[in-house]
């Protein structure tokens, strides 16, 4: 038997098809998996301004504060009179904001009214009496988990 007769592949044959075949597993399992860019960076901007209305929250001991979802819309608004409930005169602006009301770019939807007491514990409602249990935000695909009691915001 000589050498010109065995069967088999080179090391770098192997080595070769292997990056090969890691490569196109990469692409593959990455444009499967990854949400919509656009959805992901909504989500990062409502995680953000729900931060904003706890820290609102907290600075202002007398006023509640709170994130009106109303289908892709939402706003900031503040209890102004301490009455328990939002008005539309008491609505805010984000920092950086050019309107009041933000709308959210991808297909991404919510109907929901989240608000902070001076604690940043998070409510469902105004008037801060519907204590969160779920800690959910459903946005279609998407969802945004709120820490119920503390309101944290991973």
């Amino acid at each position: 038997m000589t050498v010109d007769d065995k069967n088999g592949f080179t090391l770098i044959e192997v080595v070769a098809t292997l990056i090969i075949i890691g490569i196109i597993s990469a692409v593959v399992i990455s444009r499967g998996n990854i949400m919509d860019v656009d959805k992901i960076g909504d989500l990062s901007m409502v995680k953000s301004h729900l931060r904003y209305a706890q820290n609102r929250a907290m600075a202002d001991r007398n006023r509640r504060w709170g994130v009106i979802f109303t289908g892709s819309n939402y706003a900031l608004y503040r209890d102004g009179d301490g009455n328990g409930a939002f008005e539309a005169s008491e609505k805010k602006s984000f920092p950086g904001a050019d309107s009041d009301v933000i709308t959210l770019e991808s297909s991404l939807s919510c109907n929901a009214t989240i608000a902070f007491d001076w604690w940043g514990a998070p409510y469902n409602d105004a008037a801060c009496s519907n204590s969160m249990v779920s800690g959910t935000l459903s946005f279609g695909s998407g969802f945004i988990t709120i820490t119920p009691v503390t309101g944290f915001v991973p």
